[in-house]
């Protein structure tokens, strides 16, 4: 029988032990796919309450400072640094906003000027054989394209009252 014999080439028994161990590797690999759609939902579902855990942990301290300074309740110190948190957010958000989009703007106008120089560099060296009707075509595109800021800020304000109103909605 093929159970009594015992394998005494070593070789012979390192590439069993090779194939055994990828053929274990590959089974759970293919366990994994199999289950990754019920941990994907899991997680999905899991992700606020471990959110709101990590933000409890993070916060207690503070709250716990709160009342012994102002001598407060649990419930009225954890209000008054949710409110506290939100207020910062809030004022970092009025006063970066408005620079972001300045900049950006800016950023806009400097790359509507500088990439037509860059092109006219790229059809003069040698190295690239660019034809010059493409540049100057991708010139004129350039030239041709206006930024209308106020339907951008437009766009992004459902996003943004969508982000505001789920933030709030959660405390």
């Amino acid at each position: 029988m093929i159970s009594d014999r015992q394998v005494e080439d070593s070789s012979l028994k390192k590439i069993a032990y090779v194939l055994g161990i990828l053929g274990i590797i590959i089974l759970g690999f293919y366990t994994l796919g199999l289950l990754s759609r019920p941990f994907v939902i899991l997680f999905d579902l899991l992700t606020p309450f471990i959110m709101a855990l990590i933000l409890a942990y993070i916060i207690s301290p503070i709250v716990t400072l709160v009342q012994k300074k102002l001598r407060l309740g649990r419930m009225a110190g954890t209000l008054l640094v949710f409110f506290a948190i939100l207020l910062v957010f809030f004022a970092v958000a009025a006063v970066v906003l408005p620079v972001i989009i300045t900049q950006l703007a800016a950023l806009a106008g400097v790359l509507r000027t500088e990439i037509p120089k860059l092109l006219a560099a790229i059809a003069e060296s040698r190295y690239f054989n660019v034809d010059p009707e493409l540049i100057k075509t991708i010139e004129t595109k350039l030239k041709n394209i206006e930024l209308n800021y106020e339907q951008i800020l437009s766009s992004l304000m459902p996003t943004a009252k969508k982000a505001a109103t789920g933030g709030i909605s959660t405390l």
